[in-house]
């Protein structure tokens, strides 16, 4: 029996959540130690197995109209109809800031390609991939789609052609989930509601958040993690002041600056999700990741970069 398939990887971002939807730069990391493999093969119906729903596609819960909506943009771009079982694997955790929609996206996208030997190019992966974004989170910069793909770290301002980046620092990045769901369309809106009641403030804290990512953009080149982590405290209270922090999120930033990260920030849509810490030594950084996984992380991970 014939079958496609499709990989996408997770996504850190390091600096620029959210400041990014305005036209701001933002660096984002490829995470590949949480993947999403898609498989489709032949089917009678169009169905569908994952963790939200088996069974038919047209019956599947809200969380997969993303799905249904660039299963049926593949089929209209390749001028094809025909019915599938796509089967999602997935060890990124949702709903989390780490990409998942998007990495679902695109290996739907590249899976169906696959099936039928259709050669996908960058750009109109990413253009379908961004069909699925706008439903999961109304308004997407785009970054997600990017990076769940790339190889690279890459630097993004949405309109712009996108920088890889070639990183010299050497470091570690502690990753911890705070177990709850983010809400990046809810914030991403709230955070549109507060900048039309106050325009000057958001607009400032936009801006300073665009800067922030400028410096990080210059401080890789070399290896200067202590400024780094500066610069990510200071990004978190930037956010905190937008309003996309919580108290789950607070609460695993201040454990890992307690215990000797050299800064922290929430990543990702915020109102949940995930959190990072930077670390110049893999003995502290395993440190900071017990701390947190002793007080309230669902699950930690840690990545060299």
């Amino acid at each position: 029996m014939k079958i496609g398939i499709g990989h996408a990887h997770g996504k850190i971002i390091l600096i620029g959540e959210h400041s990014v939807v305005y036209s701001q730069p933002a660096i984002a990391l490829p995470f590949k130690g949480v993947q999403v493999s898609v498989k489709v093969t032949p089917s009678e119906d169009m169905t569908i197995d994952c963790i939200y729903h088996q069974g038919l596609l047209e019956e599947a819960p809200g969380q997969l109209d993303n799905i249904k909506a660039v299963t049926l943009e593949v089929f209209k771009r390749l001028n094809k109809q025909q019915n599938f079982n796509i089967h999602i694997e997935s060890t990124i955790p949702q709903e989390r800031g780490m990409g998942s929609s998007a990495a679902v996206a695109n290996a739907t996208i590249a899976a169906i390609y696959d099936y039928y030997d259709e050669v996908l190019d960058k750009q109109t992966q990413f253009e379908l991939a961004q069909v699925a974004e706008a439903i999961s989170h109304g308004d997407p910069s785009g970054l997600d789609a990017l990076i769940t793909v790339s190889d690279k770290p890459l630097y993004f301002v949405k309109g712009q052609e996108i920088a890889e980046l070639d990183i010299e620092t050497k470091g570690y990045l502690i990753i911890g989930d705070t177990g709850e769901k983010g809400q990046t369309k809810l914030a991403v809106q709230a955070l549109g509601q507060r900048k039309l009641e106050n325009p000057q403030l958001v607009d400032e804290l936009i801006y300073g958040l665009g800067r922030l990512a400028h410096s990080v953009k210059e401080l890789l080149k070399g290896n200067d993690l202590y400024t780094i982590g500066s610069i990510m405290n200071k990004s978190q209270q930037y956010l905190s002041q937008m309003g996309i922090s919580n108290s789950s999120l607070n609460n695993l930033i201040t454990i890992s600056n307690q215990s000797g990260s050299l800064g922290s920030k929430l990543t990702g849509g915020g109102w949940g999700g995930c959190m990072l810490a930077l670390s110049d030594d893999l003995i502290l950084a395993q440190q900071i990741e017990e701390a947190l996984l002793k007080n309230n992380a669902r699950q930690t991970w840690v990545l060299a970069f």
